[in-house]
């Protein structure tokens, strides 16, 4: 089975996250720019030299610049959706990839990692999607514990019995040495 991620998907992981950042934050990073540019335009590149000035601005512009860039790009990301996330359930594995990627896709899990399964009708804006969440079992090889994906309504609907029997089956050890690698 494989599907993509719905429309506003994004959006919603976004805010869930904690979204934007304060105001006060932009316009701290904001300022420490600002004044960056206006130390760079004013000061002659000896003074800046002699006294190091030239490596603080780089720094705090370059930071500035990262903090700023990274929440605008979620942002927009979260907006427009430039990125198209597949989902594709396979016997042993979930893949969970940019569509538009040319990297080769590992799998996300193994449906051996599952622990339990839910599934949560999230309405959001103008959009209604399924978010599945999963509980993945202790002393996994990643840092996280949990997966989520999105679901379509309608795929959703179609599909519910297939997915809750695909996520709470077992798995055989032969079958899982099997998984395939995407290219």
């Amino acid at each position: 089975m494989q599907w993509y991620e719905p429309s506003g998907y994004s959006d919603w992981q976004y805010n869930k996250r904690g979204g934007a950042p304060n105001i006060s934050k932009i316009l701290f990073a904001s300022l420490i720019l600002i004044m960056c540019f206006v130390s760079y335009s004013t000061l002659s590149l000896v003074y800046r030299l002699e006294n190091e000035i030239n490596i603080l601005e780089v720094f705090a512009g370059l930071v500035s610049v990262g903090y700023l860039g990274i929440h605008l790009f979620a942002w927009l990301n979260s907006k427009f959706d430039f990125i198209t996330t597949k989902v594709e359930v396979q016997d042993t594995c979930i893949y969970r990839y940019n569509e538009n990627s040319t990297d080769v896709n590992e799998p996300e899990i193994y449906l051996n990692e599952i622990q339990s399964c839910e599934f949560e009708l999230v309405k959001w804006r103008k959009y209604e999607f399924y978010n599945c969440h999963m509980k993945l079992k202790p002393l996994r090889s990643k840092s996280r514990d949990y997966f989520e994906f999105g679901i379509q309504k309608g795929f959703f609907e179609k599909n519910q019995d297939k997915l809750q029997s695909t996520f709470n089956g077992s798995i055989s050890a032969e079958k899982l040495m099997s998984a395939p690698m995407k290219d």
